[in-house]
């Protein structure tokens, strides 16, 4: 939660406005209201869902320090 509360500082919201008891999709709607990007949003709306809490808090972590989300980008054409 910490990591969510410091990216929603850096956004320049307000914590304090969060619902009590706030669950994951009460904090990406939040974020999404701060301006986050989708990144941000789908990490934290996959907390307790189909992300394990360690990856999720190493990619908030990852994301609150400015780092890039993915280490590499795969793409193909048919072109």
């Amino acid at each position: 939660m910490a990591e969510i509360i410091r990216a929603v500082t850096r956004l320049g919201g307000d914590h304090a406005l969060l619902p009590e008891n706030a669950t994951p999709g009460d904090l990406a709607d939040y974020l999404s209201t701060c301006g986050a990007d989708r990144y941000l949003i789908g990490t934290v709306a996959s907390w307790q869902d189909t992300i394990a809490d360690e990856e999720i808090l190493s990619d908030l972590r990852r994301l609150n320090e400015g780092e890039a989300y993915f280490d590499r980008i795969f793409a193909s054409s048919n072109e």
